[in-house]
């Protein structure tokens, strides 16, 4: 898993956002970036299904609203991912997109914070 983790932060990368393991974001992170994980799989014998949750974070400053930023990064990202195919001498995977939310930020946090979530399904085969 850690291989598939290694993919979809270099393909991401390219954007030149910031993008972090969703359980390592830092308090002092910038805005905007980029969180990934991998809550679930199922394994079907040799091929393995990952959700994989992407999320674009972003914040209001000084009166200027990131919706439009928010935007053109999920965009970028849908267009970066959606049907994209991996292959190496480790690993075989197929990303399809499967939904976008509006993500509420939860009371008491800082009202100015945005967040934009991305699913995506990563059909994966591991070959060695």
């Amino acid at each position: 898993m850690i291989k598939l983790y290694q993919v979809i932060y270099n393909k991401l990368t390219e954007l030149g956002i910031d993008v972090i393991e969703k359980d390592n974001v830092n308090r002092e992170q910038e805005f905007p970036f980029i969180t990934i994980s991998l809550p679930s799989m199922v394994d079907l014998e040799n091929l393995e299904i990952f959700n994989l949750e992407i999320d674009v974070w972003g914040r209001v400053a000084e009166g200027v609203d990131t919706t439009v930023e928010l935007e053109n990064i999920t965009n970028d990202i849908l267009n970066l991912l959606n049907k994209y195919r991996y292959v190496d001498e480790e690993i075989s995977v197929r990303f399809e997109f499967l939904n976008l939310l509006n993500i509420a930020i939860p009371e008491p946090t800082d009202k100015k914070i945005r967040r934009k979530q991305i699913l995506f399904q990563a059909r994966t085969f591991f070959l060695i």
